[in-house]
């Protein structure tokens, strides 16, 4: 899964996608950008996913699935 991470794959002239992952902290300065810039793509993304499906709820955990998947939660 690493080596895909940020890397664009196109699915057609108008569509592309790439792996993007939440960070959790940055070791310097230098990541800040990348913290950044992943952390609102990831954001950006939930928000998309959240108005794009209707809320699906795990029964057992109460918790909403689709969140999940993108957040990557356990």
């Amino acid at each position: 899964m690493g080596v895909y991470l940020g890397i664009r794959n196109d699915y057609s002239a108008k569509y592309s996608w790439r792996v993007i992952r939440l960070m959790e902290t940055y070791k310097n300065s230098a990541y800040m950008n990348l913290f950044l810039e992943n952390n609102s793509k990831v954001a950006v993304t939930w928000m998309l996913m959240n108005e794009a499906f209707e809320k699906i709820t795990d029964r057992k955990t109460g918790i909403n699935v689709v969140r999940s998947i993108v957040y990557s939660c356990k």
